[in-house]
C-alpha cells in the first residue's frame, strides 16, 4: 500500500518564478527501505508555461542540514505539460508519478527531490511556510550550472510502498549538524554540580523493536568506566520510568573529537516502541570521582528550531533539569517494523 514517507508544511506565504531551465527542489528522508511512487507539490502556472515539468530524485553531496546540495540523478518522474498545472494561487497539489525503471527503491538515508522544467516558465512556492511540521532540511536551486543551496520552504509531500524487513531503521533522530554545544557528564553520585545523565525525548515514527541508538560523544582528558545509554517512558516529555538499559561503552575509547557513538541493546532490553507514543532516550556515566575534569560530553543543539523534544540532564545528587530551549543529537534504531504507518498529510 502506498503511503507517505516525508512531508513538509502545507501552508503558504508566498511564491516566486522559475525561469527557463531552471530548477527547485527539497531535503526528504527515508526511514524504511522504500518503492518510489510519487511526489506532490504546490505549483502554479506562471508566464508562457511552454514545455514540461518533471521531478527528480539526487543523492546529496554536503551535510543534511547544514549545506547539502544535489548530487547523483537516481530517478525521474514521468513529464507534466507545464500549461495544464492550474494558475490559481495557490493551486492544489501537482502530483509526479515516478514508473517503470524510475520506481527505485530508496535505502534509508538523505535525498533530493527537485521539479524542474524542459523549457517555459512557472512558479510555484518557495517561502517559508506558515506551519513547519514535517522535515526541515534543505532546499537548493540551479543557476548559471549549478546548484545553490537555499533557505528551506517548499512544501511537499513523499509517497512509496514500504519495504517490511527486520533490519535496524532509524525511527527518529536528530542529527549531528544541528550540533553547536555539548553537555559534560561527569558526575559521581551525591554530587550536586555535575551531570551523570542527559538525553532527549522522542516520539517514534513507526513502532518497532528497539535495537540500538547513537549520541554525538567526545571525552576530555582521560575518563575511565563504563557509560550506558538508557530508555524511559515519559510523563509530558520528562523522563518516567526506565524500561531498557543498553550494553557498557568503555569511554576510554570515545574520541576527543566529537563522534557518532553506538549503544546496543539486546534480551529483555529490546523492548517495543510504539508510534505516537512519547519515550525519553539518554546516556549515563558515573566515573565515581566528585568534580573530575575526566569526563565525556554530549553534543546538543541550544538553539533548535527543528526539534521539539524536551530534554533533561540529571545530577549527582538525583536533580533533573528539563526543558525544551536545547535539543540533544540523537538516533534511535529499531527493527520489526509493525506499523501503524503515516498514511496522509496532516
Amino acid at each position: 500500500m502506498e503511503q507517505l514517507i516525508d512531508f513538509y508544511s502545507l501552508g503558504l506565504t508566498s511564491t516566486i518564478s522559475s525561469y527557463n531551465g531552471f530548477a527547485f527542489g527539497e531535503t526528504f528522508i527515508v526511514n524504511l527501505e522504500t518503492k518510489l511512487t510519487k511526489t506532490s507539490r504546490y505549483l502554479y502556472g506562471n508566464g508562457t508555461r511552454t514545455g514540461n515539468l518533471a521531478a527528480k530524485v539526487y543523492t546529496l553531496s554536503g551535510t543534511y542540514g547544514v549545506d547539502s546540495i544535489p548530487d547523483t540523478l537516481l530517478a525521474t518522474s514521468d513529464t507534466i505539460v507545464a500549461n495544464t498545472i492550474n494558475f490559481s494561487i495557490p493551486g492544489p497539489y501537482t502530483e509526479f508519478t515516478f514508473s517503470g525503471a524510475n520506481q527505485i527503491t530508496l535505502t534509508p538515508g538523505y535525498y533530493y527531490m527537485t521539479i524542474e522544467s524542459s523549457t517555459g516558465d512557472y512558479g510555484f512556492n518557495t517561502a517559508t511556510p506558515t506551519s513547519t511540521a514535517g522535515s526541515v532540511g534543505d532546499s537548493a536551486y540551479y543557476d548559471a550550472g549549478a546548484w545553490h543551496r537555499d533557505t528551506p520552504g517548499f512544501s511537499f509531500g513523499i509517497y512509496g510502498i514500504y519495504t517490511y524487513t527486520s533490519s535496524p531503521y532509524i525511527i527518529q533522530a536528530y542529527n549531528e549538524g544541528h550540533v553547536n554545544n555539548a553537555l559534560p557528564i561527569a558526575g559521581n553520585i551525591g554530587d550536586s554540580n555535575l551531570l551523570i545523565e542527559a538525553g532527549e525525548s522522542f516520539i517514534p515514527t513507526f513502532s518497532s523493536i528497539l535495537e540500538s541508538c547513537k549520541f554525538y560523544l567526545n571525552k576530555n582528558n582521560s575518563p575511565t568506566g563504563n557509560a550506558v545509554a538508557k530508555l524511559f517512558s515519559s510523563i509530558a516529555g520528562v523522563k518516567n520510568a526506565l524500561l531498557a538499559t543498553s550494553g557498557t561503552v568503555n569511554v576510554s575509547t570515545i574520541s576527543a573529537s566529537p563522534q557518532l557513538v553506538s549503544f546496543t541493546f539486546s534480551g529483555v532490553n529490546r523492548v517495543p516502541l510504539y508510534k505516537d507514543t512519547t519515550y525519553v532516550v539518554g546516556v549515563y556515566y558515573d566515573n565515581g570521582i566528585i568534580e573530575s575534569l575526566d569526563f565525556i560530553a554530549i553534543g546538543l543543539d541550544s538553539n533548535p528550531l527543528t526539534y521539539s523534544g524536551v530534554t533533561y540532564a540529571m545530577y549527582g545528587n538525583g536533580d533533573i533539569s528539563s526543558g525544551s530551549s536545547s535539543a540533544i543529537s540523537f538516533y534511535v534504531y529499531g527493527s520489526n517494523i509493525k506499523g501503524p504507518l503515516p498514511s496522509h498529510l496532516p
